[in-house]
Protein backbone atom coordinates (compact mmCIF):
# COMPACT_ATOMS: atom_id res chain seq x y z
CA UNK A 1 0.00 0.00 0.00
CA UNK A 2 1.03 3.65 -1.00
CA UNK A 3 0.83 5.79 2.79
CA UNK A 4 2.84 8.95 1.30
CA UNK A 5 1.51 10.00 -1.99
CA UNK A 6 -0.53 13.12 -3.94
CA UNK A 7 -2.28 13.23 -7.18
CA UNK A 8 -1.14 15.81 -9.98
CA UNK A 9 -2.02 16.08 -13.80
CA UNK A 10 -0.39 16.55 -17.07
CA UNK A 11 -1.47 17.82 -20.33
CA UNK A 12 -0.46 15.87 -23.46
CA UNK A 13 0.44 17.01 -26.47
CA UNK A 14 -2.22 16.51 -28.23
CA UNK A 15 -4.21 18.65 -25.41
CA UNK A 16 -5.47 16.04 -23.27
CA UNK A 17 -4.47 15.00 -19.99
CA UNK A 18 -3.10 12.24 -17.84
CA UNK A 19 -2.89 11.68 -13.84
CA UNK A 20 0.36 11.00 -12.07
CA UNK A 21 0.70 9.77 -8.68
CA UNK A 22 3.63 10.99 -6.81
CA UNK A 23 4.60 8.98 -3.89
CA UNK A 24 7.78 8.12 -1.82
CA UNK A 25 8.81 5.82 1.38
CA UNK A 26 12.00 5.70 3.10
CA UNK A 27 14.55 3.93 1.78
CA UNK A 28 15.14 1.67 5.06
CA UNK A 29 11.85 -0.08 3.99
CA UNK A 30 10.93 -2.52 1.42
CA UNK A 31 8.65 -0.86 -1.18
CA UNK A 32 7.13 -3.87 -3.17
CA UNK A 33 4.85 -1.24 -5.02
CA UNK A 34 7.59 1.08 -6.58
CA UNK A 35 9.16 -2.60 -7.28
CA UNK A 36 6.30 -3.92 -8.99
CA UNK A 37 5.15 -1.33 -11.59
CA UNK A 38 6.45 0.87 -13.59
CA UNK A 39 7.69 3.83 -11.47
CA UNK A 40 10.05 6.45 -12.70
CA UNK A 41 12.29 7.96 -10.03
CA UNK A 42 12.41 11.90 -9.63
CA UNK A 43 15.44 13.18 -10.72
CA UNK A 44 17.67 15.78 -8.23
CA UNK A 45 16.89 18.78 -9.56
CA UNK A 46 13.11 18.70 -8.72
CA UNK A 47 14.07 17.28 -5.52
CA UNK A 48 16.38 20.03 -4.74
CA UNK A 49 14.13 22.74 -5.58
CA UNK A 50 11.32 21.30 -3.70
CA UNK A 51 13.80 20.80 -0.34
CA UNK A 52 14.28 24.73 -0.72
CA UNK A 53 10.73 25.48 -0.78
CA UNK A 54 10.22 23.27 2.00
CA UNK A 55 12.84 24.24 4.05
CA UNK A 56 11.69 28.06 3.44
CA UNK A 57 8.36 27.57 4.42
CA UNK A 58 9.54 26.37 7.94
CA UNK A 59 8.17 23.38 6.59
CA UNK A 60 8.97 19.08 8.15
CA UNK A 61 11.21 17.74 5.91
CA UNK A 62 12.55 13.94 6.45
CA UNK A 63 15.72 13.47 8.52
CA UNK A 64 15.94 9.87 6.80
CA UNK A 65 16.68 9.24 3.10
CA UNK A 66 13.71 7.97 0.99
CA UNK A 67 12.28 7.14 -2.47
CA UNK A 68 10.44 9.45 -4.46
CA UNK A 69 9.09 8.16 -7.79
CA UNK A 70 5.74 8.62 -10.26
CA UNK A 71 3.60 6.80 -11.29
CA UNK A 72 1.77 7.09 -14.85
CA UNK A 73 1.56 10.30 -16.55
CA UNK A 74 5.12 10.71 -18.77
CA UNK A 75 7.69 12.66 -17.40
CA UNK A 76 8.22 14.69 -14.47
CA UNK A 77 7.42 18.16 -15.21
CA UNK A 78 7.85 21.74 -12.98
CA UNK A 79 4.20 21.45 -12.42
CA UNK A 80 4.65 18.53 -10.77
CA UNK A 81 6.34 20.46 -8.15
CA UNK A 82 3.63 20.94 -5.54
CA UNK A 83 2.42 17.36 -5.49
CA UNK A 84 6.30 16.42 -4.54
CA UNK A 85 6.74 18.77 -1.97
CA UNK A 86 3.23 17.37 -0.48
CA UNK A 87 4.70 13.64 -0.52
CA UNK A 88 7.82 14.18 0.71
CA UNK A 89 6.71 16.64 3.42
CA UNK A 90 4.47 13.79 4.44
CA UNK A 91 7.45 12.03 5.20
CA UNK A 92 8.13 14.08 8.04
CA UNK A 93 4.53 14.43 9.34
CA UNK A 94 3.29 12.58 11.70
CA UNK A 95 0.77 11.00 11.16
CA UNK A 96 0.56 11.01 7.39
CA UNK A 97 -1.96 12.14 6.00
CA UNK A 98 -4.03 9.14 4.88
CA UNK A 99 -6.92 9.33 3.22
CA UNK A 100 -7.16 12.98 2.94
CA UNK A 101 -5.12 13.12 -0.40
CA UNK A 102 -7.46 10.48 -1.93
CA UNK A 103 -9.29 13.36 -3.46
CA UNK A 104 -6.60 16.38 -3.86
CA UNK A 105 -5.11 16.89 -7.22
CA UNK A 106 -1.75 19.33 -6.52
CA UNK A 107 -0.75 21.04 -10.05
CA UNK A 108 1.97 23.92 -9.47
CA UNK A 109 5.66 25.23 -10.04
CA UNK A 110 7.25 26.07 -6.29
CA UNK A 111 9.90 28.60 -6.22
CA UNK A 112 13.21 27.94 -3.87
CA UNK A 113 11.24 30.54 -1.24
CA UNK A 114 7.79 28.21 -1.27
CA UNK A 115 6.08 30.40 -3.09
CA UNK A 116 3.51 28.71 -6.12
CA UNK A 117 3.65 29.87 -9.60
CA UNK A 118 1.27 28.56 -12.45
CA UNK A 119 2.05 25.78 -13.72
CA UNK A 120 0.24 25.07 -17.36
CA UNK A 121 -1.14 27.77 -19.38
CA UNK A 122 -3.87 29.55 -18.59
CA UNK A 123 -6.04 28.83 -21.84
CA UNK A 124 -5.77 24.73 -20.64
CA UNK A 125 -6.67 25.61 -17.05
CA UNK A 126 -10.06 24.36 -17.83
CA UNK A 127 -9.33 21.57 -19.27
CA UNK A 128 -7.17 20.54 -16.31
CA UNK A 129 -9.87 21.39 -13.68
CA UNK A 130 -12.35 19.70 -15.75
CA UNK A 131 -10.46 16.22 -16.11
CA UNK A 132 -9.75 16.45 -12.06
CA UNK A 133 -13.37 16.79 -11.77
CA UNK A 134 -14.14 13.86 -14.59
CA UNK A 135 -12.09 11.43 -12.45
CA UNK A 136 -13.96 12.72 -9.46
CA UNK A 137 -11.49 14.50 -7.72
CA UNK A 138 -13.23 16.93 -4.76
CA UNK A 139 -10.22 19.51 -4.71
CA UNK A 140 -7.30 21.06 -6.76
CA UNK A 141 -5.13 23.06 -5.63
CA UNK A 142 -3.27 25.77 -8.24
CA UNK A 143 -1.13 28.46 -8.26
CA UNK A 144 -3.36 31.65 -8.47
CA UNK A 145 -4.78 32.23 -12.03
CA UNK A 146 -5.03 35.71 -13.13
CA UNK A 147 -9.20 35.17 -13.15
CA UNK A 148 -10.84 32.21 -11.75
CA UNK A 149 -14.21 32.77 -13.20
CA UNK A 150 -14.12 30.36 -15.69
CA UNK A 151 -12.78 27.88 -13.16
CA UNK A 152 -15.97 28.49 -10.59
CA UNK A 153 -18.36 26.95 -13.93
CA UNK A 154 -16.47 23.48 -13.50
CA UNK A 155 -19.27 21.23 -11.88
CA UNK A 156 -18.18 19.01 -9.14
CA UNK A 157 -14.70 20.52 -7.85
CA UNK A 158 -13.53 23.32 -5.94
CA UNK A 159 -10.69 25.15 -6.74
CA UNK A 160 -8.32 26.19 -3.84
CA UNK A 161 -5.42 28.97 -4.70
CA UNK A 162 -3.18 29.52 -1.59
CA UNK A 163 -0.44 31.81 -2.09
CA UNK A 164 2.76 29.78 -1.44
CA UNK A 165 3.10 25.97 -0.23
CA UNK A 166 2.95 27.02 3.44
CA UNK A 167 -0.67 27.90 3.21
CA UNK A 168 -1.20 24.30 1.39
CA UNK A 169 0.55 22.53 4.22
CA UNK A 170 -1.12 24.28 6.65
CA UNK A 171 -4.47 23.87 5.32
CA UNK A 172 -4.02 20.07 4.43
CA UNK A 173 -2.76 19.02 8.20
CA UNK A 174 -5.00 16.92 10.04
Amino acid sequence: MIDTFAWTVTLTRDGGTELALIAASPTAVADPIAESVPAQPITREPRDRVRAGLINSDADYPNDPYRLYRIGGSGHREQHDLAVAVTVHQLAADPPWSGLLDHIVFLARIGLDGSLRPAIPPQALETVVAAAAGAEFRYIVIAAPETTDDLRLVKGITVVTPADLREVLSCSNP
